[in-house]
């Protein structure tokens, strides 16, 4: 069977509590990917029958170390993977119940259990969507988990997390009481991985950590997420930015207007109005050019269009 060039992950095992090797995860990635294939997004998980995955074990292998894979497996068999379900309720489950291999054939058999099977199909509750290949490919497990954070916000551009909560998802609660110790063993060893195959090309995105303060301590962090798309709407917003900036320059010239200029700039970009006004104020310069307008009655028509559609004054 094809690997599946996207995946989906419910966004309760993105957030999900858990501490997994490279191979283990990897091993995880394949699972989910294969149960979506074989069931189809939204099916009845009771119409799987069967509760096994197999799994060429190349696919995982890291350098064709098998044994690894092998201790990976047995790893995988013993640990449980917490599901918060949300108004106090929540889930311990194993993922892997069984493993095998077969050298003749070199495939992987896993038997995983049917409860977490909602989460891998439901689609209800919200999917956190990535390329199985570029998740299949990454070397930290921290790069793959901070590619599955990423990738879930990377419509926004933006995933707000407290230090406290970070390390509660990754499990480290206890492995690093200091910041600085998270941020070059953890956070800067995702960023790196993912920034370099950004730069190669292999790579849909990266991140950018800005750290927010209380006293002397690092308490927040917010994560500045850099794909192909973001970066060219932040290149339309400045090319928007930059017209609306040249036309309020020829049409405000009063000493007095700057202030108002300023503030007006600042709200449309803090309101992400920039698009929809710059199409406004070309529509405003086409009527200028064909001369169905004066420069004189634009800046207070523009002033009543600010006011009265952006709620700016």
């Amino acid at each position: 069977m094809d690997k599946p060039a996207k995946i989906v992950q419910p966004n309760v095992i993105t957030s999900a509590r858990y501490e997994y090797s490279v191979i283990e995860k990897r091993i995880i990635y394949r699972i989910i990917g294969m149960v979506q294939q074989k069931m189809g997004v939204g099916m009845d998980e009771t119409l799987f029958g069967e509760h096994i995955i197999r799994i060429p074990i190349k696919d995982v292998a890291t350098n064709n170390n098998y044994n690894t894979v092998r201790q990976s497996a047995i790893a995988l068999q013993q640990k449980v993977f917490s599901i918060d379900k949300g108004q106090g309720s929540w889930l311990n489950v194993g993922f892997v119940s069984s493993s095998e291999y077969d050298s003749k054939t070199g495939i992987l058999e896993f038997e995983f259990s049917k409860k977490i099977i909602p989460y891998l199909v439901e689609l209800a509750k919200g999917f956190t969507s990535y390329s199985l290949n570029v998740a299949l490919s990454l070397r930290s497990e921290y790069s793959q988990r901070f590619y599955e954070f990423c990738s879930r916000f990377k419509d926004t551009g933006v995933w707000n997390i407290s230090v406290k909560d970070l390390k509660e998802m990754l499990k480290l609660e206890d492995k690093y009481p200091f910041y600085a110790d998270l941020k070059r063993k953890v956070i800067e060893v995702a960023k790196k991985e993912l920034k370099t195959l950004y730069d190669k090309g292999e790579c849909d995105l990266y991140f950018v950590c800005i750290e927010k303060k209380s006293g002397r301590s690092v308490t927040d962090l917010t994560f500045k997420i850099v794909s192909e798309k973001n970066v060219k709407a932040e290149a339309l917003k400045d090319t928007d930015m930059q017209y609306i900036s040249d036309m309020f320059r020829n049409i405000f010239t009063k000493d007095y207007e700057k202030e108002f200029v300023k503030m007006a700039i600042n709200q449309l970009y803090n309101k992400a109005f920039m698009s929809r006004f710059a199409g406004r104020l070309e529509a405003l310069d086409n009527e200028l050019n064909a001369g169905t307008k004066k420069r004189e009655d634009l800046p207070p028509l523009i002033r009543h269009i600010l006011k009265a559609d952006y709620g700016i004054s």
